[in-house]
């Protein structure tokens, strides 16, 4: 029978003398990806020490409007060619391929710099009751199995830990209502569902108005935006 029940978060790592703070996490990607690093500043606008020591959170803070109205800028379509309507969404593939490049490029950095977390100290150690306890651990470490030698049943790691084939859970907690909100000069959305003849129509009525070309670019980063969101519902296996 379950008598004892532990909550994990970093600070237990931190006191084992792990180096796992965002602050960290920002040291090691300046001295192993600084290439990363100068995207985010690119996509996000600068981002400083402060803006990192909340890393995760701070992925919901994305200007939407700002960066894809640059990325439109930079793409936009030449009305006066026949061929116009193919680059309607050239701004759109421009941000979506942005978007993706760095958000998998952060999960990659990310699980690489966990793989690499110094170990926790054995003088460290602390106190506690294993015998009838289960642990839900916010950490991607093993230091409860590893220091403490609990078994991994007993422990569910909300974020996944850094098991070899272990998806890691990283990302911010906005929802896509609030991403939205967010916009408060969102474009109107695009209709759905359209046929071709629609759809050609559609892009006719506004041949003459860079709209179109911006509101694909504006739902196409407000989407990539929200695919980074952290989806915590997930079992212990």
């Amino acid at each position: 029978m379950t008598k004892h029940l532990y909550i994990i978060g970093n600070g237990f790592d931190l006191h084992h003398g792990i180096n796992s703070s965002y602050k960290n996490f920002q040291e090691w990607m300046h001295e192993n990806n600084p290439d990363v690093i100068e995207k985010v500043d690119e996509i996000y606008g600068f981002c400083d020490e402060e803006w990192w020591s909340d890393f995760e959170n701070q992925l919901a803070s994305l200007d939407a409007i700002r960066y894809s109205s640059e990325i439109a800028n930079e793409n936009r379509p030449d009305l006066t060619s026949d061929h116009c309507d193919g680059m309607w969404t050239d701004a759109q593939i421009e941000v979506e391929n942005q978007l993706d490049e760095l958000y998998s490029e952060l999960r990659k950095c990310f699980r690489e710099w966990i793989m690499n977390l110094n170990p926790p100290l054995e003088s460290k150690k602390v106190k506690l009751i294993i015998q009838d306890s289960i642990f839900i651990n916010f950490n991607y470490t093993k230091t409860l199995e590893n220091l403490y030698g609990i078994n991994q049943s007993n422990i569910l790691h909300i974020h996944g830990c850094i098991d070899k084939y272990e998806d890691l859970i990283l990302g911010h907690g906005k929802s896509h209502e609030e991403i939205v909100a967010l916009n408060e000069e969102e474009l109107p959305i695009l209709p759905k569902d359209l046929n071709e003849y629609e759809l050609n129509q559609f892009y006719e009525e506004r041949a003459n108005s860079y709209e179109l070309h911006e509101q694909l670019a504006r739902q196409a980063a407000i989407s990539e935006w929200h695919c980074f969101s952290k989806k915590t519902c997930r079992r212990n296996n």
